[in-house]
């Protein structure tokens, strides 16, 4: 399941909370929670805007690290109370100052606005709510160990929930309209490649279908060239613009030849040249939708080679899960499968054993941070017992598996169980150490 800090932060909102700020801000409790509904996005939608940029993401990084790693919201309700409560008023205030610098006022009259109270309250609201938006933020920042980079990828991950939960006219005021995704410069910049290259080769259609020619003295060396400039296109296509300039430059070359052309062009003599447009045309629009699937293909390895390393996430270095990211950056195919090598059961039975749950919990880290991922749990066993108690006995763990990924908060629909039996063995089964090798959990990725 996909981390969503609105509903990590509203849980934070009980009623004894809600009657704290509302006592503090001289509002009722229900326009008090109707507010705090708006303040929340509010204060994350300025975090994203904030985190769309290096020097915004770090400085992120070190508020969290230095006044907001999420220990107040172990005891919130005691921290609301007298001078405790304005000592976190002053916290968020400072905080808020970094993050809308001197969009606040604007910012807390629109939230008033929408939610039916004053600007003065609604501004405190903001400063009281901000320290536990910031620490349901930190903790997430500890216990999954984020860097800069991995922090600005959660917070873009937020970006869409945040402007459906902010107030009408909001996401414009905190200028989350302007934010673009993250990894997506790469498949843009090969998609403007592939628009010039497909509007170049129209162009040159288009010019050679109306210059006209000779059919026979003159049609010939217009299809070579655009012949050779088809065959070459594989070797330009990398070069950008010298690209386009190269078939630019071989389409005008072509239309010199037709319009010198002397003689009795006729009917079939400009059909023909505009079939070989047509022609010309729809490959320089299959070479461009090329360019597009390889610049999303290159958007997708920006995505993975910024995602969090092993250290990042607080896996165990040169182990299983460490070495299953270095396959994920990678950026090679999904044929590989990896074994959890720690991952152990009760003898004949579908019940883990206690010392397998460290390894799973760094299964359930790394597919929480690499949401794109999906992967398939496979079951095996030795060849001992019946072959249908086997194969049954392997679809039972495969599944014990899946359902503790699931409670660790991984979509079931990310995760499919399969039991291989004894059919795929790693080992011999003529030994007690090959058995071991074959009683066995693997992992294989289905979609990355």
């Amino acid at each position: 399941m996909a981390i969503d800090l609105i509903d990590l932060a509203k849980g934070y909102l009980t009623d004894s909370v809600i009657n704290s700020v509302s006592g503090a801000v001289g509002e009722s409790a229900a326009a008090t929670r109707n507010a705090a509904s708006g303040a929340i996005p509010a204060v994350l939608g300025g975090l994203i805007k904030k985190a769309s940029t290096a020097d915004g993401a770090g400085m992120l990084a070190s508020l969290l690290d230095q006044d907001h790693d999420g220990s107040m919201l172990d005891d919130l309700g005691g921290m609301l109370d007298g001078e405790k409560l304005s000592s976190i008023a002053d916290k968020g205030s400072s905080a808020l100052s970094g993050i809308f610098g001197g969009g606040m006022e604007s910012i807390a009259s629109a939230l008033g606005s929408a939610s039916g109270v004053s600007a003065k309250s609604s501004g405190s609201i903001l400063e009281i709510l901000a320290p536990i938006v910031l620490g349901v933020l930190g903790k997430q920042k500890k216990s999954v160990g984020l860097d800069t980079g991995g922090l600005a990828k959660l917070l873009m991950s937020q970006s869409e929930s945040v402007k459906r939960a902010l107030p009408a006219g909001m996401s414009g005021l905190l200028g989350l309209g302007s934010l673009g995704e993250i990894g997506k410069v790469a498949a843009d910049a090969g998609r403007a490649t592939a628009g010039a290259v497909r509007n170049s080769g129209t162009a040159a259609a288009v010019a050679a279908g109306n210059a006209g020619g000779s059919m026979m003295r003159k049609l010939l060396p217009l299809a070579l060239l655009i012949g050779a400039a088809l065959l070459l296109w594989p070797t330009l296509k990398g070069c950008g613009q010298k690209a386009t300039d190269t078939v630019g430059s071989v389409a005008g070359a072509a239309g010199d030849m037709a319009g010198d052309a002397m003689g009795a062009a006729g009917e079939m003599a400009d059909g023909a040249v505009n079939a070989a447009g047509e022609m010309a045309d729809g490959a320089v629009n299959a070479a461009g939708k090329m360019a597009n699937n390889a610049a999303d293909a290159v958007a997708s390895l920006f995505d993975y080679a910024n995602a969090p390393s092993a250290a990042d996430l607080g896996v165990t270095s040169g182990g299983v899960m460490d070495q299953f990211i270095g396959f994920l950056k990678s950026g090679t195919g999904m044929e590989k499968t990896f074994t959890l090598d720690k991952v152990h059961f009760e003898t004949g039975s579908n019940v883990l054993k206690a010392d397998s749950r460290g390894q799973l919990d760094e299964v359930a880290k790394v597919l929480d941070a690499y949401e794109a991922v999906n992967i398939e749990l496979q079951g095996h066993t030795d060849n001992e017992g019946g072959t249908d108690s086997n194969q049954q006995l392997s679809e039972q763990r495969a599944s014990a598996v899946k359902i503790y990924l699931e409670s660790k908060g991984i979509a079931g629909d990310r995760l499919s169980a399969k039991g291989y039996g004894e059919s795929a063995p790693a080992g011999t089964n003529d030994t007690a150490a090959g058995r071991a090798m074959n009683r066995r959990t693997d992992i294989r990725v289905t979609q990355k």
